[in-house]
């Protein structure tokens, strides 16, 4: 079990919100990695790109994703940033998400800027590895890499050198704690506030627009009846839409045809992942191989608007 970290310590880390949909500025999601704020001074106003890794709870280095264009943010763009999610009560949200943990949300709202946010960077240019991929020199890492830090990598994805913080460190004004405590990280929950938000959302969205709309009937997130057609949502935050139809999939199937029924339901895998062109071909894929009326609707917190693969016109199938 991991010690000594701020996640050990504090049960969360600032990370948490850096796949979070809803964090858009601009048109910009914003978010925070550990390893760029030990470097931001050294790289802030810089267009990078970014390889991210993490070791797996098998203790293997894996990249886990790549944002082809970010933006670190120079202290004074953190701090706007942060008025605009104040504004948006998106920081409100983060601190109601640690809060359902039992943790006290001040320690997200009264954070410094560049703690809370240190990138920005297009939806379209993120793409999150679903598996992760280990890296071929495992043994590497342990003895060479230390975690939280940024290096410099090749096209191979080779480490190269680490980009080094400022020598600098400014006065602190509090002494360490000198008592003996133990550190330990916390089991991951099921909990998730962001799957209540995105479907509540989505569904006062359906509501507006449409009279025949059930929450949670036979234990479906959101259905929809629009003439003859009756439409059931699975919602999913997940971070991918692969991963949104691989957890919904299954669900959906079972609403519309356990043990043995066979309603004619169209199936609506919901999120807010947007969906990349592997994505839209596995979706065409799923369609034509099993013949299912299947489709994604990925909720825009930008727009305010859900956009479907395959293009519904008016909810009529395509």
């Amino acid at each position: 079990m991991e010690k000594g970290s701020y996640v050990a310590e504090n049960r969360f880390g600032h990370e948490e919100w850096l796949f979070n949909h809803e964090c858009l500025v601009d048109g910009h999601r914003v978010g925070f990695i550990q390893a760029i704020s030990k470097s931001r001074r050294k790289l802030a106003g810089q267009d990078i790109e970014i390889l991210l890794y993490t070791k797996n709870p098998d203790g293997l280095w894996c990249k886990v994703g790549r944002i082809a264009s970010a933006i670190v943010l120079t202290e004074t763009e953190a701090t706007e940033v942060v008025k605009k999610l104040s504004n948006a009560n998106i920081l409100q949200a983060m601190g109601a998400d640690l809060e359902r943990l039992k943790i006290s949300g001040d320690k997200i709202r009264d954070a410094l800027a560049t703690n809370i946010v240190n990138i920005r960077f297009y939806p379209k240019d993120c793409e999150v590895l679903d598996p992760p991929e280990p890296f071929k020199e495992q043994k590497l890492f342990s003895k060479t890499y230390p975690r939280y830090l940024s290096y410099k990598v090749d096209s191979t994805d080779k480490f190269l050198e680490l980009i080094k913080p400022p020598a600098a460190r400014c006065s602190s004004t509090n002494q360490k704690k000198v008592d003996q405590r133990l550190r330990r990280s916390v089991p991951a929950t099921t909990q998730d506030p962001k799957h209540d938000r995105l479907q509540n959302t989505i569904h006062t969205l359906l509501k507006t627009n449409f009279p025949d709309v059930d929450y949670e009937k036979n234990w479906i997130d959101l259905s929809v009846k629009i003439e003859d057609i009756q439409f059931i949502f699975e919602v999913k935050a997940a971070s991918s839409v692969k991963r949104c139809i691989r957890e919904a999939l299954g669900q959906l199937l079972e609403y519309a045809h356990y043990p043995n029924h066979n309603e004619k339901l169209y199936l609506v895998v919901a999120g807010d992942a947007v969906a990349l062109p592997d994505d839209r071909l596995y979706i065409s894929f799923l369609r034509e191989t099993y013949n299912l009326k299947l489709y994604y609707a990925c909720y825009d917190w930008n727009d305010r608007k859900l956009n479907f693969y395959p293009l519904i016109n008016h909810f009529a199938d395509s």
